[in-house]
């Protein structure tokens, strides 16, 4: 999420959920993150769990992932695969950070899905 007290306004904290909703690209949203921390610096770490999920939405979005389910020791991701619906229940080891959760959803998501 984006703190009240990083982002003050309410207005620019919709718009950019919003640009973060409607990115389609690693780079979209990796532009959108740098322009955040240009306006209003270092990210705290609710602002970095929101880059690194929304990462792995657009991850999910690219490779018909419909839907990604991440509990504290398990994914469960629901996607398409040569045309029909597959549902994968994957075991995931505690993450230390938001980015090493984004590095083992994707490798999880790459093996149970041959992405």
């Amino acid at each position: 999420r984006l703190p009240d007290d990083y982002v003050n306004a309410t207005s620019l904290r919709l718009e950019l959920y919003q640009r973060l909703g409607e990115a389609f690209t690693w780079d979209e949203v990796d532009a959108i993150m740098a322009e955040v921390k240009d306006r209003f610096g270092p990210p705290p770490e609710p602002v970095l769990w929101l880059y690194h999920l929304t990462r792995i939405r657009v991850f999910a979005a690219r490779n018909q992932i419909l839907a990604v389910k991440i509990n504290n020791l398990s994914l469960l991701a629901e996607g398409r695969e040569k045309g029909y619906a597959v549902t994968r229940k994957m075991l995931l080891n505690p993450a230390s950070s938001p980015e090493d959760l984004e590095i083992k959803v994707l490798a999880a998501l790459k093996k149970s899905f041959s992405l």
